[in-house]
């Protein structure tokens, strides 16, 4: 049984989900890359391993995402 982790996608200026996160549970974060570029093509800024490393202002979750979907 593979540990399922959660992971941090935020988006850059000019994107419609600016200012705000995905978090996606996936076994790694290669899968979890896999899942954003899925849902949201290649129109995200950052990935990141804890939701105290999303700056304050994108706080805002837009969405969560389990893989597999």
């Amino acid at each position: 049984m593979e540990a399922i982790m959660t992971f941090y996608f935020t988006f850059g200026h000019g994107h419609i989900g600016f200012p705000g996160y995905v978090r996606i549970t996936a076994p790694d974060a290669d899968k979890a890359r896999e899942t954003m570029v899925r849902y949201y093509g290649q129109k995200w800024c950052g990935q990141l391993d804890s939701l105290g490393e999303v700056h304050p202002l994108d706080r805002h979750l837009q969405d969560t995402l389990v893989w597999p979907e």
